[in-house]
């Protein structure tokens, strides 16, 4: 992968010791919906196709 890649702005990547406040949030936020009677909804998850192939494989 190409070092000039940045995330679209607004994105934000979490990593330990972040990622455990993270899940700390989500999972009382999952709580709080279910209480309410709110269910989880998958969104899908789009790659550019050039993240993935590297470009001598791309025709």
């Amino acid at each position: 992968m190409s070092g000039d890649f940045q995330a679209p702005k607004g994105v934000s990547e979490y990593f330990p010791p972040r990622s455990g406040i993270f899940e700390k949030v989500v999972r009382k936020l999952e709580q709080v919906s279910l209480a309410a009677n709110y269910h989880l909804i998958e969104l899908p998850v789009v790659v550019a196709l050039s993240l993935s192939v590297p470009r001598e494989q791309q025709a």
